[in-house]
């Protein structure tokens, strides 16, 4: 798995998941520039929805970076370090967190 490639750079967007988007890889980056324009609030945004599938264990990290010339915003996958739970394609953190979703999914 990389967080270098592939490279997607977008202008506002990075990504924006219409349907099916599945991150298994890379950087996605959206950018929008300063050039003396008024931004009116705008920021870049990397993944605008969210994505349908990850690898196993790993979650998007989300980084802003505000540059002189440049607003970005990157997205890579981070490993979870920390899994005590997986209920389908959901991981969880905590194992009381993976209970109460079992039944409130599979029970209810």
């Amino acid at each position: 798995m990389s967080v270098v490639q592939p490279s997607i750079i977008g202008k506002s967007n990075g990504i924006v998941n219409q349907g099916t988007f599945n991150f298994y890889d890379g950087k996605i980056t959206a950018k929008i520039k300063k050039d003396g324009q008024t931004l009116e609030g705008k920021r870049p945004v990397a993944i605008n929805g969210e994505p349908n599938e990850l690898p196993i264990a790993y979650s998007v990290s989300i980084e802003d970076d505000d540059k002189e010339d440049e607003q970005l915003q990157i997205a890579t996958l981070t490993i979870i370090s920390e899994i005590e739970a997986k209920i389908g394609t959901v991981t969880y953190t905590k194992l009381e967190e993976a209970v109460e979703a079992a039944r409130n999914t599979f029970w209810s």
